[in-house]
């Protein structure tokens, strides 16, 4: 099942990386855009 998920307002400094590392915890993340 896939989901999309908007996350806005976040600081420029935020990369791929970290939200890849901060949303893993609730399950698999194929692509962050």
């Amino acid at each position: 099942m896939n989901r999309k998920l908007y996350v806005g307002n976040l600081n420029y400094d935020t990369t791929e990386e970290t939200l890849k590392e901060t949303f893993e915890q609730f399950g698999e993340v194929v692509s962050v855009n």
